[in-house]
């Protein structure tokens, strides 16, 4: 029926997940017109139920991600008001008060709150959403990078090597999250001294990273494939600078 609320929130949730892979494989117009015809759908359910709190975790997606990626404000938000801040209320109001969507909420909250650099408030929300679901693989991704920015680096490196041991099996494995996983093992190999393990880790990336299909995988949650692959190469060339 036209006047049930969540159909325009199923509507809403659909252009929404498709404006997320859109931005993961770095199609700023398609994600901004995905994104704008979803949160028009989530106004309506509001409109005609006020109280399906579930939809500002949509809205607040919407709001702090539209001006988040700096390439996305370069090709189409350069003329928008920054609501990031604004965006993490409403992601943090569907936690305290949606019905279906808290457990989701509290990995994107925490996801936007290490893009936005409040690392600490990440943690936070983050050991909340522990205490009381099991790690998945983005929560524990999530903690790899927080635990990279305290410096942590046998935390770090125990964190990929346990991801990268449960991407190799899958039957359509995503080289290009193996590749960053053997990035992030190799810095913390490096941070801890061990150069000539670090070293081995970084070759066997980069051969990795030839086989990978460009057009069949998404990109990682915050930096290209092809950041992270100089980042690679880049450690690599300070590793043989230092033999």
């Amino acid at each position: 029926r036209r006047d049930d609320p969540w159909l325009n929130f199923y509507i809403g949730a659909a252009y929404g997940y498709r404006a997320f892979f859109r931005v993961r494989s770095f199609n700023w117009i398609g994600a901004y017109l995905d994104g704008k015809k979803g949160i028009g759908n989530f106004h309506r359910a509001l409109e005609k139920e006020p109280a399906l709190y579930d939809v500002y975790l949509g809205l607040g997606s919407y709001h702090y991600w539209r001006t988040a990626r700096s390439k996305f404000i370069r090709v189409i938000a350069f003329w928008m008001s920054d609501k990031r801040d604004f965006g993490l209320k409403q992601i943090d109001f569907s936690i305290r008060h949606g019905r279906y969507c808290p457990a989701e909420s509290f990995l994107v909250l925490a996801t936007a709150q290490f893009d936005y650099g409040q690392y600490q408030a990440a943690l936070q929300t983050l050991q909340e959403f522990h205490r009381d679901h099991r790690p998945v693989m983005s929560s524990r991704y999530l903690e790899g990078r927080l635990r990279i920015e305290a410096g942590e680096w046998d935390r770090v490196e125990q964190i990929f090597r346990d991801l990268l041991a449960r991407l190799e099996p899958y039957p359509y494995p995503s080289v290009g999250y193996q590749v960053e996983c053997q990035y992030w093992i190799a810095r913390a190999l490096t941070e801890k001294g061990e150069a000539a393990a670090a070293l081995e880790r970084c070759r066997k990336a980069l051969a990795l990273a030839e086989t990978r299909d460009k057009d069949g995988e998404l990109e990682s949650q915050f930096e290209s494939f092809d950041d992270i692959k100089s980042m690679l190469e880049d450690l690599e060339k300070a590793l043989l600078q230092k033999r």
